[in-house]
């Protein structure tokens, strides 16, 4: 008994050895071949139908075909037009609803395309309407751009159809969901499966256009911006040299000369209404009567020793313009030389 034991124990202990060792290799067999490295993985071949068709109903009166100019060889972000044509039986109720596409929603949950909107030759998308053989034809024009990386893509849009009214109204269609069968899209890969590198391409500068209204627009914006620091400039101009405040009298016989110069002898009736503005303006006496005038000139001309003499000067000056204006008319050459005598008595000279 000793003697087997020494002998078959090495030799069991070989053979569980080697079962464990072919066990591992042939678990990581198995795994190599059942789970692909990720990126590995080959793709489906998708042979593409182009046009694609489907019928709605069981009596062929919603029929929908799908197609596009060429359905291979597009590159990320190209051009891609697609034409969707839904062709309806003329029976009541029998209708289509495509206001979801008009709307530029191509499926509500969501799609590997985007609508272009415009293009050189016209707006997207396009819709025409008409009538032919018993069968009201919608012709869909669109045109679409996609961003995803795949080898192939999957193009649906979805609308609403309906072949019979609401049992509990005959107005209202029984709308039912659609989809538009599978257009399959083959793309092409810019660069193969074997380049590593990326091209930088022209990385010069280039001279970026400039619109015509960039440079007044620029102007503006300059002059918005020193506004604040103009102002503070002019505050500081004028509070180094302040303004020059014109009296009272200087103004008075600025327009006295202007009037004295055009008219030397005798006024009209518009010369005496602006020397009578011009006088009452100086005197702060604008809206008084001439009945109590001699009181607001009391308070008007200040106290000094030829105070009555001033008032009298006033008063007879603002009658003489009070009596023209009243009727209208014209001055005498007496009255008009004794105006200017009140006036040069009462209002000094600058």
């Amino acid at each position: 008994m000793l003697y087997l034991r020494k002998t078959l124990l090495p030799v069991v202990a070989v053979v569980i050895l080697s079962a464990l060792i072919c066990g591992n290799a042939s678990l990581a067999i198995a795994q190599e071949g059942s789970f692909p490295l990720p990126g590995q993985e080959e793709m489906e071949e998708v042979t593409p139908v182009n046009p694609v068709h489907k019928v709605y109903d069981e009596e062929n009166k919603i029929v929908v075909a799908v197609g596009t100019p060429r359905a291979f060889g597009y590159r990320i972000g190209d051009v891609i037009p697609v034409t969707i044509v839904i062709s309806t039986s003329n029976s009541p109720n029998c209708q289509v609803d495509i206001k979801n596409i008009t709307r530029k929603v191509i499926s509500a949950e969501g799609s590997d395309f985007e609508m272009v909107e415009s293009s050189p030759d016209g707006e997207y998308p396009k819709i025409t309407i008409e009538n032919a053989n018993g069968k009201t034809i919608h012709r869909i024009e669109l045109k679409l751009r996609s961003w995803v990386i795949k080898p192939y893509l999957v193009f649906n849009a979805d609308f609403l159809w309906a072949t019979s009214s609401l049992p509990f109204d005959d107005k209202a269609p029984e709308w039912y969901p659609g989809t538009t069968p599978d257009l399959i899209i083959t793309t092409s890969n810019t660069a193969s499966d074997v380049s590593k590198e990326l091209l930088d391409g022209d990385t010069s500068g280039k001279p970026s256009p400039v619109p015509p209204l960039v440079l007044p627009l620029r102007g503006i914006g300059v002059l918005l911006v020193a506004l604040l620091p103009l102002w503070f400039a002019w505050l500081v101009f004028r509070y180094v040299y302040p303004p020059r405040i014109i009296p009272p009298h200087e103004l008075a016989w600025n327009v006295f000369d202007k009037v004295f110069k055009k008219a030397p002898d005798v006024f009209n009736y518009e010369q005496v209404q602006t020397i009578a503005a011009t006088l009452r303006a100086y005197l702060h006496v604008e809206s008084v009567e001439l009945n109590t005038l001699r009181f607001a000139l009391e308070d008007s001309i200040v106290l000094n020793d030829k105070r009555n003499q001033l008032i009298d000067a006033a008063y007879n000056a603002l009658s003489i313009c009070e009596k023209a204006l009243y009727s209208k008319s014209s001055l005498t050459s007496e009255e008009s030389a004794q105006l200017k005598t009140e006036i040069e008595l009462l209002v000094p000279r600058p």
